[in-house]
């Protein structure tokens, strides 16, 4: 997540004045050993503000109210990356899921077959095995994200 210099300074704008608080960003931007630029990572923000912090007063607080803002963003977008995580999980378990079930359902029918030799019943065994294991992993998978979705409520 970015934060635009604009916004910073506009947050201060509006306790102190436009050119005040032009002033002081770039003071603190310096004083936080950061390179001035228009965008900046939540870290150097957290030092700018940090900076800002230790002047005290309403600047303080604007600093302080400024962070919980940011940590707010923060979270609605680690809770949608979550979410679409989540989707994304469920989606492509089930979908690999209904093939799995498929290959091991026919290969079950196949291995009752009189009409196979040894080689091929060999072969269709390893089939059977191998389709086991996807189903062991996405059932895995399925357990994890029931589990985690179990802990958030």
């Amino acid at each position: 997540m970015k934060t635009k210099k604009n916004e910073l300074i506009m947050t201060y704008a509006q306790s102190i004045g436009i050119d005040t608080a032009k002033e002081l960003i770039t003071r603190k931007i310096k004083a936080a050993a950061l390179e001035d630029k228009e965008e900046y990572c939540e870290e150097e923000v957290a030092r700018i503000c940090g900076e800002l912090m230790k002047e005290g007063g309403l600047i303080r607080i604007v600093a302080q109210t400024f962070l919980v803002y940011l940590e707010r963003k923060m979270r609605r977008q680690i809770e949608k990356a979550y979410q679409l995580r989540e989707e994304f999980l469920k989606e492509t378990t089930h979908r690999i899921f209904t093939p799995v079930s498929l290959i091991g359902g026919y290969t079950e029918l196949l291995l009752e077959a009189d009409n196979l030799n040894d080689d091929q019943r060999e072969m269709i065994r390893a089939i059977r095995e191998n389709n086991e294991e996807i189903q062991k992993l996405v059932n895995e998978v399925l357990e994890g994200v029931e589990i985690e979705e179990m802990d958030e409520t």
